[in-house]
């Protein structure tokens, strides 16, 4: 295993874009306990002690180049979160275009480290419009990508972009597919949050039909806030406070210079073994066929009890990267148990 220079970390003065966010809060105190100087570059200050706020946008290059002076890393968080929030020409140029300039004014600046926020959407797997089979599964890095959204393909362009700036420049860049952040708020009314769909909920409307269709769903084997599909078994769930150990794991790194990781946690969101979710997603793509019609998805490890669809492996063995927290033991689970 390659750990870089984990446990013998110096202190780092980090800039975080979208810090103000709410995984973005969970970045920077993560960043905070592990004893680094930590600053949110964001339109409005994040609720975290201990931050720095730098007020800007990370389509104002010249506001980015200055907030990045002084810096050894830059986590790059902000982004539009997903499709159906902006025209598709608006989230690329926001994602593409912003990751862009946050890049050449970290190099510019001298930084030698960027972590970009990817999203396991890179692959495809997330908001296709034609639904489409894993080739093996787990899935993991070496899996073709072949996003059909705007923001799958976005953040896909984020990685490109962050490669070809190391290439191009020597700079550090690790891109991390955060799949599916789940994390439970509490901010004066009790709110639930999922960040792979920028919704707050209220308790009551949190059980309103909408959303209780969501979790009659998911306790059926259906582990994404969609309507039942077979791209809604391919979901993922990944504790925010996993998520943001990540990043700080990955910017402590200093021996990757460039390199791509799926973050997730060790289980799925369905009450239905891992088995039994694969076998309906083989059933679907058999078109109501017979069993023996279905198409095969070869595994390249058995998948035992709720265990995930997806492999963080290479993040465990490069970065040291282990979930902490799994679905059944979630706050959010149990929040939602005692409603």
């Amino acid at each position: 295993m390659i750990f870089g220079s984990l446990g013998r970390h110096k202190m780092s003065k980090i800039l975080v874009t979208g810090g103000s966010g709410t995984i973005g809060g969970y970045v920077l105190r993560e960043l905070l306990q592990a004893g680094h100087s930590v600053s949110s570059f964001s339109r409005t200050a994040p609720r975290v002690e201990g931050a720095g706020f730098v007020e800007g946008d990370i389509m104002e290059p010249a506001r980015l180049a200055d907030a990045c002076q002084d810096q050894d890393a830059v986590i790059h968080l902000a982004a539009i979160p997903g499709p159906g929030r902006a025209t598709p020409a608006q989230l690329l140029n926001v994602n593409v275009i912003g990751t862009v300039n946050v890049l050449e004014a970290a190099v510019q600046a001298g930084i030698g480290k960027v972590v970009f926020a990817s999203s396991g959407a890179a692959t495809g797997f997330s908001f296709q419009k034609r639904e489409i089979l894993p080739q093996y599964l787990p899935i993991d890095e070496e899996h073709p990508c072949e996003p059909q959204d705007e923001y799958g393909l976005s953040k896909l362009l984020g990685e490109l972009t962050c490669k070809r700036y190391s290439d191009a420049f020597g700079i550090q860049t690790i891109c991390l597919r955060i799949n599916n952040n789940w994390y439970l708020e509490r901010a004066g009314a009790e709110v639930a949050v999922r960040s792979g769909w920028a919704q707050q909920f209220t308790v009551e409307e949190l059980w309103s039909k909408r959303y209780r269709k969501t979790i009659e769903d998911a306790e059926g084997g259906w582990p994404s806030p969609g309507p039942p599909a077979p791209r809604s078994i391919l979901w993922a769930f990944t504790d925010a406070r996993d998520a943001a150990q990540a990043f700080r794991l990955a910017v402590e790194n200093d021996t990757i210079r460039h390199d791509v990781f799926l973050i997730n946690g060790d289980d799925t969101c369905s009450k239905e073994l891992t088995t039994v979710l694969i076998d309906r997603l083989r059933s679907a793509f058999g078109e109501g066929e017979a069993d023996s019609a279905a198409p095969d998805i070869p595994l390249k490890e058995p998948l035992e009890g709720h265990a995930s669809l997806w492999a963080h492996t290479k993040a465990t063995d490069l970065l040291g990267y282990l979930p902490r927290y799994t679905w059944r033991q979630s706050d959010f689970q149990s929040w939602m148990e005692k409603r």
